[in-house]
């Protein structure tokens, strides 16, 4: 397990850029303390998955926010002539983005885990 998660912080850490990923719907007045999202209803606090790799947590007044995780969480830089393959959404490799590229990680894999909140 531990091996596991230094190869996550040395992956990140040879990326060239990572973003944070988030969204924010507002809050509207006069709605209740429930949340809307892909035709199902959360309560106040209620966190889910989406399938496009997105925790998200039901705020007040039908507010919600989003941040993605995993290989999600943000852009992710491995070097130029290089782009990622996801697996899913903690797991990839790292691959040329075509046949002439000079891709210096090319073939790195990635594993990453998801802190517990």
């Amino acid at each position: 397990m531990n091996h596991v998660l230094l190869f996550a912080i040395v992956t990140l850490m040879t990326a060239n850029h990572i973003s944070a990923l988030c969204l924010q719907t507002p809050q509207q007045p006069g709605e209740p303390d429930i949340c809307h999202f892909d035709d199902k209803t959360y309560k106040k606090g209620e966190k889910w998955d989406t399938d496009n790799c997105m925790e998200c947590t039901c705020g007040s007044q039908g507010s919600y926010s989003c941040c993605g995780y995993g290989l999600r969480a943000g852009i992710m830089n491995f070097g130029e002539g290089c782009k990622v393959i996801e697996f899913d959404c903690l797991n990839g490799i790292v691959w040329k983005d075509d046949c002439d590229s000079q891709c210096e990680n090319f073939g790195k894999e990635i594993h990453l885990t998801r802190r517990n909140n």
